[in-house]
């Protein structure tokens, strides 16, 4: 593609307007030539033209900005009572001794020690003898505790879908 035919030609969101008289130069090559584009946002920008062909130039930096945004609409779907619930239905982490989260050695006080994740405070829950024991009462604080923030949560991206 010649360098006047990039005018007027649209990429992603931009539209290059102008071949300017400047070029981007990498390590002393030749250079890229540089045309001045504008955005569907009304912002302009420079781009070359090979980062224009190659799909590499395609907005003025808004269609980041753009995904970014619905990344964190997405994650705070999860958000329910100052709890994430992506956080509570992670898998167990492969450190894990206990195979289950929330439950772990206490070398000090030589147990089993329960915790659970409640409205963005760790709470403590015990200290156990026997694992099997631990893991049982951690059931337990997760049914009491995350199980209505999860429906909640599967409820707000039901509705999100509906939309």
């Amino acid at each position: 593609m010649l360098e006047q035919e990039l005018i007027g030609k649209r990429f992603g969101r931009l539209t290059v307007v102008e071949r300017t008289d400047i070029k981007q130069c990498n390590s002393g090559e030749a250079g890229n030539m540089m045309y001045r584009c504008v955005c569907d946002c009304g912002k302009e920008r420079l781009a070359s033209g090979t980062d224009l062909k190659r799909g590499r130039a395609v907005s003025c930096g808004c269609a980041n900005a753009d995904v970014v945004k619905e990344m964190k609409r997405r994650l705070h779907l999860g958000d329910v009572e100052h709890s994430n619930v992506y956080q509570l239905m992670r898998k167990t982490s492969k450190n894990n001794k206990s195979g289950r989260k929330g439950v772990f050695w206490n070398s000090r006080k030589k147990g089993w020690g329960v915790t659970i994740g409640v409205n963005g405070e760790k709470k403590t829950i015990g200290l156990y003898s026997r694992l099997s024991d631990a893991i049982a009462v951690r059931e337990e604080a997760e049914e009491k505790y995350h199980k209505p923030l999860i429906e909640e949560a599967r409820m707000k991206v039901d509705e999100e879908k509906q939309e």
